[in-house]
Protein backbone atom coordinates (compact mmCIF):
# COMPACT_ATOMS: atom_id res chain seq x y z
CA UNK A 1 0.00 0.00 0.00
CA UNK A 2 2.77 2.40 0.92
CA UNK A 3 4.71 1.50 -2.21
CA UNK A 4 1.65 2.17 -4.36
CA UNK A 5 1.10 5.54 -2.67
CA UNK A 6 4.72 6.56 -3.19
CA UNK A 7 4.64 5.43 -6.80
CA UNK A 8 1.45 7.42 -7.39
CA UNK A 9 2.93 10.59 -5.93
CA UNK A 10 6.17 10.08 -7.86
CA UNK A 11 4.23 9.67 -11.12
CA UNK A 12 1.84 12.53 -10.39
CA UNK A 13 4.44 15.28 -10.61
CA UNK A 14 5.47 14.75 -14.26
CA UNK A 15 1.79 15.00 -15.19
CA UNK A 16 1.34 18.21 -13.20
CA UNK A 17 4.51 19.75 -14.64
CA UNK A 18 3.56 18.90 -18.23
CA UNK A 19 0.10 20.31 -17.63
CA UNK A 20 1.61 23.48 -16.13
CA UNK A 21 3.71 23.98 -19.28
CA UNK A 22 0.52 24.13 -21.31
CA UNK A 23 -1.86 25.86 -18.91
CA UNK A 24 0.61 28.39 -17.43
CA UNK A 25 -0.72 28.14 -13.89
CA UNK A 26 -0.28 31.01 -11.49
CA UNK A 27 1.56 28.56 -9.18
CA UNK A 28 4.10 27.66 -11.85
CA UNK A 29 7.03 29.67 -10.36
CA UNK A 30 6.92 27.69 -7.10
CA UNK A 31 6.04 24.27 -8.49
CA UNK A 32 9.68 23.07 -8.24
CA UNK A 33 9.71 23.93 -4.52
CA UNK A 34 6.38 22.19 -3.95
CA UNK A 35 7.64 19.15 -5.84
CA UNK A 36 10.85 19.04 -3.78
CA UNK A 37 8.92 19.41 -0.52
CA UNK A 38 6.45 16.62 -1.32
CA UNK A 39 9.19 14.21 -2.44
CA UNK A 40 11.27 14.88 0.68
CA UNK A 41 8.22 14.26 2.86
CA UNK A 42 7.18 11.04 1.10
CA UNK A 43 10.58 9.45 0.49
CA UNK A 44 12.44 10.88 3.53
CA UNK A 45 15.35 11.88 1.30
CA UNK A 46 16.60 15.45 0.92
CA UNK A 47 18.72 14.45 -2.08
CA UNK A 48 15.82 12.85 -3.94
CA UNK A 49 13.50 15.73 -3.13
CA UNK A 50 15.87 18.51 -4.19
CA UNK A 51 16.88 16.64 -7.35
CA UNK A 52 13.23 16.03 -8.23
CA UNK A 53 12.45 19.71 -7.68
CA UNK A 54 15.37 20.77 -9.89
CA UNK A 55 14.21 18.38 -12.62
CA UNK A 56 10.69 19.79 -12.34
CA UNK A 57 12.13 23.27 -12.81
CA UNK A 58 14.06 22.06 -15.86
CA UNK A 59 10.83 20.67 -17.37
CA UNK A 60 9.18 24.07 -16.92
CA UNK A 61 12.12 26.00 -18.37
CA UNK A 62 13.30 23.76 -21.21
CA UNK A 63 12.27 24.78 -24.75
CA UNK A 64 10.62 21.38 -25.19
CA UNK A 65 9.79 18.84 -22.51
CA UNK A 66 12.06 16.06 -23.74
CA UNK A 67 15.09 18.37 -23.42
CA UNK A 68 14.55 18.83 -19.67
CA UNK A 69 17.39 16.49 -18.59
CA UNK A 70 19.78 18.29 -20.95
CA UNK A 71 18.57 21.64 -19.65
CA UNK A 72 19.11 20.46 -16.08
CA UNK A 73 22.72 19.55 -16.80
CA UNK A 74 23.69 22.32 -19.21
CA UNK A 75 21.76 25.30 -17.82
CA UNK A 76 21.41 24.52 -14.12
CA UNK A 77 24.14 22.14 -12.95
CA UNK A 78 27.14 23.17 -15.08
CA UNK A 79 26.83 26.92 -14.34
CA UNK A 80 26.64 26.12 -10.64
CA UNK A 81 29.71 23.87 -10.79
CA UNK A 82 31.68 26.44 -12.80
CA UNK A 83 31.24 29.06 -10.10
CA UNK A 84 34.48 29.73 -8.19
CA UNK A 85 32.52 30.23 -4.98
CA UNK A 86 30.64 26.95 -5.36
CA UNK A 87 33.79 24.98 -6.10
CA UNK A 88 35.45 26.37 -2.98
CA UNK A 89 32.36 25.47 -0.95
CA UNK A 90 32.43 21.90 -2.24
CA UNK A 91 36.12 21.60 -1.45
CA UNK A 92 35.68 22.96 2.06
CA UNK A 93 32.76 20.63 2.77
CA UNK A 94 34.85 17.60 1.82
CA UNK A 95 37.89 18.95 3.68
CA UNK A 96 35.91 19.40 6.89
CA UNK A 97 34.66 15.84 6.56
CA UNK A 98 38.26 14.67 6.24
CA UNK A 99 39.25 16.77 9.26
CA UNK A 100 36.54 15.18 11.41
CA UNK A 101 37.70 11.79 10.13
CA UNK A 102 41.26 12.55 11.30
CA UNK A 103 40.07 13.57 14.77
CA UNK A 104 37.93 10.43 15.04
CA UNK A 105 40.42 8.00 13.53
CA UNK A 106 43.25 9.17 15.78
CA UNK A 107 41.13 8.52 18.85
CA UNK A 108 41.75 12.01 20.20
CA UNK A 109 38.07 12.93 20.53
CA UNK A 110 37.30 9.66 22.29
CA UNK A 111 40.21 10.27 24.65
CA UNK A 112 38.97 13.80 25.35
CA UNK A 113 35.45 12.63 26.12
CA UNK A 114 36.69 9.83 28.40
CA UNK A 115 39.06 12.21 30.15
CA UNK A 116 36.33 14.69 30.92
CA UNK A 117 33.83 12.04 31.99
CA UNK A 118 36.28 10.00 34.09
CA UNK A 119 35.50 11.92 37.27
CA UNK A 120 31.74 11.81 36.81
CA UNK A 121 31.14 8.77 38.99
CA UNK A 122 28.73 10.43 41.39
CA UNK A 123 26.02 13.02 40.88
CA UNK A 124 23.69 13.01 37.90
CA UNK A 125 23.73 16.80 37.66
CA UNK A 126 27.51 16.84 37.35
CA UNK A 127 27.37 14.29 34.55
CA UNK A 128 24.73 16.34 32.76
CA UNK A 129 26.92 19.45 32.95
CA UNK A 130 29.82 17.44 31.52
CA UNK A 131 27.58 16.19 28.72
CA UNK A 132 26.51 19.78 28.05
CA UNK A 133 30.13 20.93 27.88
CA UNK A 134 31.11 18.08 25.57
CA UNK A 135 28.34 19.12 23.20
CA UNK A 136 29.97 22.52 22.87
CA UNK A 137 33.38 20.91 22.49
CA UNK A 138 32.25 18.83 19.48
CA UNK A 139 30.89 21.90 17.67
CA UNK A 140 32.26 20.96 14.26
CA UNK A 141 29.66 18.35 13.22
CA UNK A 142 26.13 17.66 14.45
CA UNK A 143 25.94 13.94 13.74
CA UNK A 144 29.45 13.22 15.00
CA UNK A 145 28.59 15.23 18.12
CA UNK A 146 25.46 13.14 18.81
CA UNK A 147 27.17 9.79 18.27
CA UNK A 148 30.36 10.58 20.18
CA UNK A 149 28.86 12.23 23.23
CA UNK A 150 25.83 9.94 23.48
CA UNK A 151 27.64 6.63 23.09
CA UNK A 152 30.49 7.69 25.40
CA UNK A 153 28.36 9.09 28.23
CA UNK A 154 25.71 6.36 28.18
CA UNK A 155 27.79 3.80 30.15
CA UNK A 156 28.57 6.49 32.72
CA UNK A 157 24.86 7.26 33.12
CA UNK A 158 24.10 3.55 33.40
CA UNK A 159 26.66 3.03 36.17
CA UNK A 160 25.04 5.74 38.27
CA UNK A 161 21.44 4.83 37.44
CA UNK A 162 20.80 8.20 35.78
CA UNK A 163 18.20 8.91 33.12
CA UNK A 164 19.00 7.99 29.55
CA UNK A 165 16.14 10.18 28.38
CA UNK A 166 17.80 13.23 29.88
CA UNK A 167 21.06 12.17 28.26
CA UNK A 168 19.36 11.95 24.86
CA UNK A 169 17.76 15.37 25.38
CA UNK A 170 21.06 17.06 26.26
CA UNK A 171 22.93 15.29 23.45
CA UNK A 172 20.33 16.20 20.83
CA UNK A 173 20.02 19.80 22.06
CA UNK A 174 23.77 20.42 21.81
CA UNK A 175 24.28 18.94 18.34
CA UNK A 176 22.44 20.70 15.51
CA UNK A 177 21.73 23.90 17.51
CA UNK A 178 25.47 24.33 18.09
CA UNK A 179 26.53 23.29 14.58
CA UNK A 180 24.11 25.83 13.09
CA UNK A 181 25.60 28.79 14.97
CA UNK A 182 29.24 27.63 14.97
CA UNK A 183 31.57 29.83 12.95
CA UNK A 184 33.33 26.65 11.81
CA UNK A 185 31.49 23.40 11.19
CA UNK A 186 30.47 21.00 8.45
CA UNK A 187 27.31 23.14 8.15
CA UNK A 188 28.92 26.49 7.42
CA UNK A 189 29.76 25.89 3.77
CA UNK A 190 26.21 24.80 2.99
CA UNK A 191 24.71 27.75 4.86
CA UNK A 192 26.97 30.23 3.06
CA UNK A 193 26.13 28.65 -0.26
CA UNK A 194 22.38 28.99 0.31
CA UNK A 195 22.87 32.62 1.33
CA UNK A 196 24.82 33.14 -1.89
CA UNK A 197 21.97 31.62 -3.89
CA UNK A 198 19.45 33.90 -2.20
CA UNK A 199 21.59 36.97 -2.86
CA UNK A 200 21.99 35.97 -6.49
CA UNK A 201 18.23 35.53 -6.90
CA UNK A 202 17.67 38.96 -5.35
CA UNK A 203 20.43 40.62 -7.41
CA UNK A 204 21.86 41.82 -4.11
CA UNK A 205 25.55 42.53 -3.60
CA UNK A 206 26.59 41.41 -0.11
CA UNK A 207 29.13 39.10 1.50
CA UNK A 208 27.51 35.79 2.56
CA UNK A 209 29.79 35.36 5.57
CA UNK A 210 29.04 38.91 6.74
CA UNK A 211 25.32 38.14 6.47
CA UNK A 212 25.81 34.90 8.38
CA UNK A 213 27.56 36.80 11.18
CA UNK A 214 24.87 39.49 11.19
CA UNK A 215 22.13 36.84 11.43
CA UNK A 216 23.76 34.95 14.33
CA UNK A 217 22.04 36.92 17.16
CA UNK A 218 18.69 36.15 15.51
CA UNK A 219 19.07 32.39 15.42
CA UNK A 220 16.70 32.42 18.35
CA UNK A 221 15.69 28.78 18.42
CA UNK A 222 19.29 27.60 18.73
CA UNK A 223 20.21 30.12 21.44
CA UNK A 224 17.05 29.56 23.47
CA UNK A 225 17.45 25.79 23.22
CA UNK A 226 21.02 25.96 24.53
CA UNK A 227 20.04 28.25 27.42
CA UNK A 228 17.00 26.12 28.25
CA UNK A 229 19.18 23.00 28.51
CA UNK A 230 21.34 24.76 31.10
CA UNK A 231 18.23 25.74 33.08
CA UNK A 232 16.84 22.19 32.91
CA UNK A 233 20.12 20.80 34.22
CA UNK A 234 20.49 23.39 36.98
CA UNK A 235 16.87 23.20 38.17
CA UNK A 236 16.53 19.43 37.65
CA UNK A 237 13.35 20.02 35.67
CA UNK A 238 11.19 17.40 34.01
CA UNK A 239 8.54 19.07 31.88
CA UNK A 240 7.67 15.93 29.96
CA UNK A 241 6.75 12.93 32.07
CA UNK A 242 8.08 10.66 34.76
CA UNK A 243 9.90 8.68 32.06
CA UNK A 244 12.28 11.56 31.55
CA UNK A 245 13.72 11.00 35.01
CA UNK A 246 13.51 7.22 35.08
CA UNK A 247 16.95 5.90 36.00
CA UNK A 248 18.85 4.08 33.29
CA UNK A 249 18.90 0.87 35.28
CA UNK A 250 15.14 0.61 34.70
CA UNK A 251 15.46 1.26 30.99
CA UNK A 252 15.69 -1.69 28.58
CA UNK A 253 19.18 -2.35 27.25
CA UNK A 254 19.89 -0.77 23.92
CA UNK A 255 22.72 -0.83 21.45
CA UNK A 256 23.42 0.49 18.01
CA UNK A 257 21.98 -2.61 16.36
CA UNK A 258 18.55 -2.23 17.99
CA UNK A 259 15.89 -2.66 15.34
CA UNK A 260 13.68 0.37 15.84
CA UNK A 261 10.85 1.03 13.37
CA UNK A 262 12.42 4.08 11.76
CA UNK A 263 14.55 5.12 8.84
CA UNK A 264 18.16 6.21 9.07
CA UNK A 265 20.09 7.56 6.11
CA UNK A 266 23.30 5.92 4.93
CA UNK A 267 25.26 8.88 6.29
CA UNK A 268 23.80 8.29 9.75
CA UNK A 269 24.45 4.57 9.54
CA UNK A 270 28.11 5.27 8.90
CA UNK A 271 28.19 7.51 11.94
CA UNK A 272 26.34 5.02 14.14
CA UNK A 273 28.40 2.01 13.12
CA UNK A 274 31.78 3.72 13.43
CA UNK A 275 33.89 2.64 16.37
CA UNK A 276 36.25 4.88 18.23
CA UNK A 277 39.79 3.60 18.60
CA UNK A 278 40.73 2.31 22.03
CA UNK A 279 44.45 2.99 21.93
CA UNK A 280 45.96 5.60 24.19
CA UNK A 281 45.68 8.82 22.19
CA UNK A 282 47.04 12.10 23.48
CA UNK A 283 44.68 15.03 23.91
CA UNK A 284 47.08 17.15 21.89
CA UNK A 285 45.84 15.35 18.76
CA UNK A 286 42.56 17.23 19.23
CA UNK A 287 43.34 20.57 20.81
CA UNK A 288 46.30 21.49 18.59
CA UNK A 289 44.35 21.21 15.28
CA UNK A 290 41.23 22.80 16.77
CA UNK A 291 43.22 25.68 18.25
CA UNK A 292 44.97 26.18 14.92
CA UNK A 293 41.61 26.22 13.11
CA UNK A 294 39.97 28.62 15.58
CA UNK A 295 42.88 31.07 15.45
CA UNK A 296 43.77 30.91 11.77
CA UNK A 297 40.32 31.36 10.23
CA UNK A 298 39.61 34.85 11.62
CA UNK A 299 43.26 35.79 11.08
CA UNK A 300 43.13 34.74 7.43
CA UNK A 301 39.82 36.53 6.86
CA UNK A 302 41.27 39.68 8.41
CA UNK A 303 44.37 39.41 6.20
CA UNK A 304 42.30 38.84 3.06
CA UNK A 305 39.91 41.68 3.85
CA UNK A 306 42.73 44.06 4.69
CA UNK A 307 44.39 43.36 1.34
CA UNK A 308 41.10 43.95 -0.46
CA UNK A 309 40.59 47.29 1.34
CA UNK A 310 44.23 48.36 1.19
CA UNK A 311 43.50 51.35 -1.04
CA UNK A 312 40.67 52.56 1.22
CA UNK A 313 42.66 52.34 4.45
CA UNK A 314 43.73 55.85 5.37
CA UNK A 315 41.14 57.45 3.10
CA UNK A 316 38.14 56.43 5.21
CA UNK A 317 37.32 54.76 8.47
CA UNK A 318 37.26 51.00 7.99
CA UNK A 319 35.38 48.95 10.58
CA UNK A 320 36.32 45.39 11.43
CA UNK A 321 32.97 44.28 10.00
CA UNK A 322 33.91 45.88 6.68
CA UNK A 323 37.25 44.09 6.73
CA UNK A 324 35.68 40.68 7.23
CA UNK A 325 33.00 41.47 4.66
CA UNK A 326 35.65 42.26 2.04
CA UNK A 327 37.54 39.00 2.60
CA UNK A 328 37.66 36.23 0.03
CA UNK A 329 35.77 33.95 2.39
CA UNK A 330 35.47 30.90 0.17
CA UNK A 331 39.17 30.77 -0.67
CA UNK A 332 40.23 31.36 2.92
CA UNK A 333 37.97 28.53 4.11
CA UNK A 334 39.69 26.13 1.72
CA UNK A 335 43.22 27.30 2.54
CA UNK A 336 42.67 27.21 6.32
CA UNK A 337 40.85 23.87 6.05
CA UNK A 338 43.72 22.25 4.18
CA UNK A 339 46.27 23.75 6.57
CA UNK A 340 44.33 22.45 9.55
CA UNK A 341 44.19 18.96 8.06
CA UNK A 342 47.96 19.11 7.58
CA UNK A 343 48.40 20.04 11.25
CA UNK A 344 46.06 17.22 12.27
CA UNK A 345 48.12 14.81 10.16
CA UNK A 346 51.38 15.93 11.78
CA UNK A 347 50.04 15.19 15.30
CA UNK A 348 48.17 12.05 14.22
CA UNK A 349 49.13 9.12 16.52
CA UNK A 350 51.55 6.68 14.92
CA UNK A 351 49.99 3.76 16.79
CA UNK A 352 46.44 4.56 15.65
CA UNK A 353 44.65 1.45 14.33
CA UNK A 354 43.47 3.43 11.31
CA UNK A 355 46.11 5.10 9.06
CA UNK A 356 45.66 8.83 8.69
CA UNK A 357 45.10 8.48 4.95
CA UNK A 358 42.17 6.12 5.44
CA UNK A 359 40.82 8.25 8.27
CA UNK A 360 40.89 11.37 6.10
CA UNK A 361 39.35 9.67 3.07
CA UNK A 362 36.73 8.00 5.26
CA UNK A 363 35.74 11.38 6.66
CA UNK A 364 35.53 12.83 3.15
CA UNK A 365 33.42 9.87 2.05
CA UNK A 366 30.92 10.63 4.82
CA UNK A 367 30.47 14.09 3.31
CA UNK A 368 29.71 12.84 -0.20
CA UNK A 369 25.97 12.70 0.49
CA UNK A 370 25.90 16.29 1.87
CA UNK A 371 27.83 17.54 -1.16
CA UNK A 372 25.34 15.89 -3.50
CA UNK A 373 22.54 17.55 -1.54
CA UNK A 374 24.37 20.84 -1.94
CA UNK A 375 24.67 20.42 -5.71
CA UNK A 376 20.98 19.48 -5.99
CA UNK A 377 20.06 22.56 -3.96
CA UNK A 378 22.08 24.74 -6.36
CA UNK A 379 20.20 23.28 -9.32
CA UNK A 380 16.83 23.83 -7.64
CA UNK A 381 17.80 27.38 -6.70
CA UNK A 382 18.88 28.09 -10.28
CA UNK A 383 15.51 26.98 -11.61
CA UNK A 384 13.66 29.10 -9.05
CA UNK A 385 15.72 32.13 -10.01
CA UNK A 386 14.91 31.71 -13.71
CA UNK A 387 11.23 31.28 -12.87
CA UNK A 388 11.30 34.46 -10.71
CA UNK A 389 9.82 32.54 -7.79
CA UNK A 390 10.97 35.13 -5.25
CA UNK A 391 9.30 37.92 -7.20
CA UNK A 392 6.12 35.85 -7.49
CA UNK A 393 5.94 35.25 -3.75
CA UNK A 394 6.68 38.92 -3.11
CA UNK A 395 3.75 39.97 -5.27
CA UNK A 396 1.52 37.39 -3.62
CA UNK A 397 2.30 38.59 -0.09
CA UNK A 398 2.51 42.28 -0.92
CA UNK A 399 -0.21 43.99 1.05
CA UNK A 400 -1.46 40.70 2.49
CA UNK A 401 1.36 40.23 4.99
CA UNK A 402 3.02 43.22 6.66
CA UNK A 403 6.79 43.32 6.44
CA UNK A 404 7.22 43.19 10.22
CA UNK A 405 5.48 39.79 10.34
CA UNK A 406 7.62 38.23 7.61
CA UNK A 407 10.40 36.86 9.92
CA UNK A 408 7.80 35.14 12.12
CA UNK A 409 6.05 33.73 9.04
CA UNK A 410 9.34 32.40 7.63
CA UNK A 411 10.14 30.75 10.98
CA UNK A 412 6.74 29.04 11.09
CA UNK A 413 7.11 27.85 7.49
CA UNK A 414 10.65 26.58 8.07
CA UNK A 415 9.71 24.83 11.31
CA UNK A 416 6.75 23.12 9.65
CA UNK A 417 8.74 22.00 6.62
CA UNK A 418 11.67 20.71 8.68
CA UNK A 419 9.42 18.85 11.11
CA UNK A 420 7.47 17.16 8.33
CA UNK A 421 10.56 16.30 6.27
CA UNK A 422 13.11 15.77 9.07
CA UNK A 423 15.87 17.58 7.18
CA UNK A 424 17.45 20.90 8.07
CA UNK A 425 19.63 21.05 4.97
CA UNK A 426 16.71 20.29 2.68
CA UNK A 427 14.65 22.97 4.39
CA UNK A 428 17.43 25.54 4.00
CA UNK A 429 17.82 24.60 0.35
CA UNK A 430 14.11 25.20 -0.28
CA UNK A 431 13.48 28.21 1.94
CA UNK A 432 16.59 30.43 1.96
CA UNK A 433 16.84 31.08 -1.82
CA UNK A 434 13.16 32.11 -1.75
CA UNK A 435 12.95 34.31 1.33
CA UNK A 436 15.94 36.60 0.69
CA UNK A 437 14.47 37.92 -2.60
CA UNK A 438 11.12 38.14 -0.84
CA UNK A 439 12.63 40.27 1.93
CA UNK A 440 14.33 42.53 -0.60
CA UNK A 441 11.01 43.09 -2.40
CA UNK A 442 9.10 43.80 0.83
CA UNK A 443 11.70 46.01 2.50
CA UNK A 444 10.84 49.69 2.63
CA UNK A 445 10.86 52.78 4.79
CA UNK A 446 9.98 51.05 8.07
CA UNK A 447 12.69 48.40 7.76
CA UNK A 448 15.45 48.32 5.16
CA UNK A 449 15.69 45.49 2.67
CA UNK A 450 19.05 44.40 4.09
CA UNK A 451 17.85 44.32 7.71
CA UNK A 452 14.73 42.40 6.72
CA UNK A 453 16.90 39.96 4.74
CA UNK A 454 19.04 39.33 7.82
CA UNK A 455 15.94 38.72 9.95
CA UNK A 456 14.34 36.25 7.54
CA UNK A 457 17.69 34.48 7.10
CA UNK A 458 17.92 33.96 10.85
CA UNK A 459 14.29 32.80 10.87
CA UNK A 460 14.95 30.30 8.08
CA UNK A 461 17.92 28.82 9.94
CA UNK A 462 15.99 28.63 13.22
CA UNK A 463 13.01 26.96 11.59
CA UNK A 464 15.24 24.45 9.81
CA UNK A 465 16.94 23.44 13.07
CA UNK A 466 13.61 22.97 14.88
CA UNK A 467 12.68 20.01 12.72
CA UNK A 468 16.20 18.62 12.70
CA UNK A 469 16.10 18.79 16.50
CA UNK A 470 12.76 17.15 17.26
CA UNK A 471 11.26 15.51 14.16
CA UNK A 472 10.89 11.73 14.62
CA UNK A 473 12.34 11.19 11.14
CA UNK A 474 15.37 13.47 11.57
CA UNK A 475 18.81 11.84 11.32
CA UNK A 476 20.15 13.78 14.28
CA UNK A 477 17.15 12.92 16.45
CA UNK A 478 17.48 9.22 15.64
CA UNK A 479 21.25 9.12 16.10
CA UNK A 480 20.98 10.97 19.43
CA UNK A 481 18.40 8.54 20.76
CA UNK A 482 20.15 5.38 19.58
CA UNK A 483 23.54 6.54 20.84
CA UNK A 484 21.95 7.28 24.23
CA UNK A 485 20.12 3.95 24.36
CA UNK A 486 16.60 5.37 24.06
CA UNK A 487 13.81 4.41 21.68
CA UNK A 488 13.55 7.30 19.14
CA UNK A 489 9.85 8.05 19.55
CA UNK A 490 10.19 8.00 23.33
CA UNK A 491 13.01 10.50 22.95
CA UNK A 492 10.85 12.72 20.73
CA UNK A 493 7.98 12.57 23.22
CA UNK A 494 10.09 13.55 26.21
CA UNK A 495 12.01 16.22 24.32
CA UNK A 496 9.06 17.92 22.63
CA UNK A 497 7.92 20.12 25.57
CA UNK A 498 11.34 21.74 25.78
CA UNK A 499 11.53 22.18 22.00
CA UNK A 500 8.11 23.83 21.95
CA UNK A 501 9.14 26.28 24.69
CA UNK A 502 12.21 27.32 22.70
CA UNK A 503 10.18 27.53 19.48
CA UNK A 504 7.45 29.56 21.16
CA UNK A 505 9.97 32.07 22.50
CA UNK A 506 11.67 32.21 19.11
CA UNK A 507 8.34 33.15 17.55
CA UNK A 508 7.32 35.61 20.26
CA UNK A 509 8.95 37.74 21.45
CA UNK A 510 11.80 36.71 19.11
CA UNK A 511 10.90 37.14 15.47
CA UNK A 512 7.88 39.33 16.10
CA UNK A 513 10.14 41.87 17.80
CA UNK A 514 12.81 41.40 15.14
CA UNK A 515 10.32 42.32 12.43
CA UNK A 516 8.79 45.14 14.46
CA UNK A 517 12.06 46.84 15.40
CA UNK A 518 14.15 45.87 12.38
CA UNK A 519 16.89 44.63 14.73
CA UNK A 520 17.72 41.16 16.07
CA UNK A 521 19.01 42.06 19.54
CA UNK A 522 15.64 43.10 21.09
CA UNK A 523 14.12 39.70 20.33
CA UNK A 524 17.16 37.89 21.71
CA UNK A 525 17.22 39.93 24.94
CA UNK A 526 13.45 39.62 25.41
CA UNK A 527 13.61 35.85 24.98
CA UNK A 528 16.50 35.50 27.41
CA UNK A 529 14.67 37.65 29.98
CA UNK A 530 11.61 35.43 29.57
CA UNK A 531 13.73 32.33 30.13
CA UNK A 532 15.20 33.97 33.23
CA UNK A 533 11.67 34.70 34.50
CA UNK A 534 10.67 31.07 33.89
CA UNK A 535 13.77 29.96 35.76
CA UNK A 536 12.84 32.12 38.75
CA UNK A 537 9.12 31.38 38.76
CA UNK A 538 9.41 27.61 38.41
CA UNK A 539 11.30 26.48 41.47
CA UNK A 540 14.09 24.01 41.82
CA UNK A 541 13.37 20.31 41.46
CA UNK A 542 10.22 20.92 39.39
CA UNK A 543 10.05 17.23 38.51
CA UNK A 544 9.95 16.09 42.09
CA UNK A 545 13.24 14.26 41.65
CA UNK A 546 15.75 14.50 44.46
CA UNK A 547 18.67 16.51 43.02
CA UNK A 548 22.00 14.75 43.17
Amino acid sequence: MRFARNLLIFALWPVLILFARQAEWSLTPILPSLCALSLVFVFRSALLGLTGGALAGAFLLAPVAWMAPLFLINDLLLPALQSRWNLCVLMFTLIMGGFVGLLNGGGGISALVHKLSAGAKHGSRRMEWITYGLGFGCFFDGLANSMLVGSTMRPVYDRTGSSRNRLAYIVDSTSSPIACVALLSTWIAYQLSMIKEGLSAANMDANPYAMFLAALPGNYYCWFTLVLVAIVIHRRWNLASKAATTPAKHCPPADESTDYPTTISEDSKQVMTSRQSTHAAGLHTVWIPLLFLIVMLPASLWWSGSRALQEKIGQMEVRWVDTFAAADTALMLVVVGLSTCLVATLVYPRNAPLPYGKAFLGGMERMLAPTLILIAAWALSGSLKQLDAGVWIGHLLSGAVPAWFLPALVFLAGASISFLTGTSWGTMGIVVPLVIPLAVSMGGSEISSYDLSISVLAAAFSGAVFGDHCSPISDTTIVSSLASGVEPFEHVRTQMPYALIAAGLALFPGFVLAGWTGQLWPGLLAGLVTLLAIWKLLGRNYSGEHPQ
